[in-house]
């Protein structure tokens, strides 16, 4: 695993470009994947991920519930705009590291600074 390596599971086009842009100003090597089939085409190699919950064809908890369990050493920031409380409780019994808001930018960069 590469601890410098971060997947970007996003499927806003110009919110994974920011996101993108962020990880490589701090010098990440940044993955992407705009659904959650192509996050688990991705799921190996990374120490990092940052995961929208709500995606195209399906629910980020099912790709955070097979992280944890495969790779529990990888970090993980859940970067959501999602008020679905249900949603947020199964994602919190996957243990993200970090939930945040998808306007939380600076939240995300000390994150991934840390």
């Amino acid at each position: 695993m590469n601890l410098r390596s971060l997947l970007i599971v996003e499927d806003h086009g110009p919110t994974q470009l920011v996101l993108r842009r962020l990880a490589e100003s701090l010098k990440y090597t940044v993955t992407a994947a705009g659904s959650l089939s192509e996050a688990f085409e991705r799921l190996e190699g990374h120490g990092w991920v940052i995961l929208d919950l709500n995606l195209p064809d399906g629910e980020g908890t099912q790709f955070l519930r097979t992280l944890s369990e495969k790779h529990p050493a990888t970090k993980v920031a859940i970067f959501s705009s999602t008020a679905d409380a249900e949603q947020l409780r199964r994602a919190a019994q996957c243990g993200p590291d970090v939930f945040l808001s998808k306007t939380d930018f600076q939240g995300l960069k000390r994150w991934l600074v840390a």
